[in-house]
């Protein structure tokens, strides 16, 4: 399965960064852009984040597979 979905965060003007504003001057007038990132660089991220007790409790699941889940999130545990 190809996961090309991107997922999409508000980013507020007082949030960007000097290049994000240069890229985007349109968030002048709006306050800030939509920022889109692959699913899969969405998954790394979240996955970053949580604690060791989180991730633990993903991986104790009910029928949780790793090579599922690697497939879907991009994530080898």
């Amino acid at each position: 399965m190809d996961w090309k979905y991107e997922n999409n965060w508000w980013i507020y003007s007082d949030n960007m960064t000097d290049e994000e504003k240069a890229n985007h001057p349109e968030h002048e007038t709006f306050g800030g852009y939509l920022k889109s990132i692959p699913y899969k660089d969405a998954c790394a991220l979240m996955w970053d984040n949580m604690t060791a007790e989180e991730k633990q409790a993903v991986t104790e699941l009910p029928n949780f597979n790793s090579d599922v889940f690697e497939e879907i999130t991009g994530i080898k545990i």
